[in-house]
């Protein structure tokens, strides 16, 4: 399937053909023997061992799912194959958005997914959750070891896995404080906003996001969302406090100038503080994460994939030379641009301020 170039002139059809529906609301027609190629292909690449087989996989489904919502053999295909690639959040998900159960599938298939989905699912704050495989093994990694580094793509589900792992750690009594290092205050806000109903759930937990001078005495337990700079103070204003498990956020940020100098130091009194401090490097596509942890004398276990949880898209938007209220959209796949369509706007764009206010 994958060294068939029909496949791949499929594949990018069907792609065009979701974003045309989702942004410029065009019916998308398609010959049947052309959506049962690309479905069967699917399934076929959707068992292979290969990241590129499977992202593959999951473009074609999706994409064909958002073009043509109401056939339910494209909706029974992408159940089946999200199964079959152990993405069962997106099944889910997909499980509600088009009203398909695995119960309609041939016995040999729902079996197939019931066993992958139960070997994916673990009890976490009391519910039982099921996972993608990176989501399910990363679990078992942060479970097992006390220096991990992870290295995967936004929209793989490491930040999910990691605040669960944390809120569970802080539930059960084996961790007093806890701490995110994030590079900017936008962050702050953003993980702070995203936790703030533990508070309901765990009676008495503090969510600290700025220094706590040394004449305030720290809670009993907490989390800690600071920049680098934020618990240098944290650490200086308080000579007692000790860190049960931190999170580098966004670590590339260890090779960048002062600011990476200043995250060395901090990991290395946080460590020096408590050295059974389980620490945790995190980033999008780092090539040789276990090296973060070699400075601090720690061999981390890495945890990588490419293989995001969700299908993205790269669009491109050019504005009409001749026309300033036209726009001409296109979408970047596999290293070149296919064109998707054209979109009147209500009000020309005139200069870059426009762009981002109207486009």
């Amino acid at each position: 399937v994958w060294s068939e170039p029909q496949f791949h002139e499929d594949l990018v059809w069907a792609r065009l053909a979701s974003l045309r529906g989702q942004l410029l609301k065009d019916e998308v027609v398609a010959h049947p023997d052309q959506l049962s190629r690309l479905l069967e292909s699917a399934q076929i690449l959707a068992a292979s061992s290969s990241e590129s087989h499977i992202a593959a996989a999951y473009a074609a489904v999706t994409s064909l799912a958002n073009a043509f919502t109401s056939r339910d053999a494209i909706r029974q295909v992408l159940h089946a194959v999200l199964g079959q690639v152990g993405n069962f959040p997106a099944q889910d998900f997909s499980g509600k958005r088009f009203e398909v159960e695995a119960q309609g599938f041939p016995m040999k298939v729902f079996s197939e997914n019931a066993i992958r989905r139960a070997a994916n699912t673990l009890t976490i704050g009391g519910s039982s959750v099921s996972l993608t495989d990176f989501q399910f093994k990363l679990w078992e990694t942060l479970s097992n070891h006390t220096s991990v580094s992870i290295s995967a793509p936004t929209s793989a589900g490491k930040s999910y896995i990691l605040k669960a792992f944390l809120r569970d750690e802080i539930q059960r009594g084996r961790a007093t404080f806890v701490a995110f290092v994030v590079p900017s205050r936008a962050l702050i806000n953003q993980v702070s906003a995203e936790i703030s109903h533990w508070q309901r759930e765990i009676p008495g937990l503090e969510i600290i996001t700025t220094p706590i001078p040394d004449s305030y005495k720290l809670p009993q337990f907490g989390v800690f969302v600071v920049t680098q700079e934020r618990l240098q103070l944290v650490l200086a204003n308080h000579s007692g406090f000790k860190l049960d498990i931190a999170v580098i956020d966004e670590a590339q940020a260890l090779a960048s100038g002062p600011r990476g100098i200043l995250l060395s130091n901090v990991i290395d009194r946080t460590l020096a503080r408590n050295p059974s401090c389980k620490l945790i490097f995190a980033g999008p596509n780092l090539s040789n994460p276990e090296d973060l942890s070699t400075p601090f004398g720690l061999r981390a276990v890495p945890e990588k994939t490419v293989r995001p949880a969700v299908d993205q898209n790269i669009i491109l938007v050019d504005v009409d030379e001749l026309h300033t209220d036209k726009i001409h959209l296109s979408s970047w796949i596999d290293g070149s641009s296919h064109k998707i369509g054209s979109h009147d706007l209500e009000q020309g764009v005139e200069n870059h301020i426009d762009r981002l206010v109207r486009i």
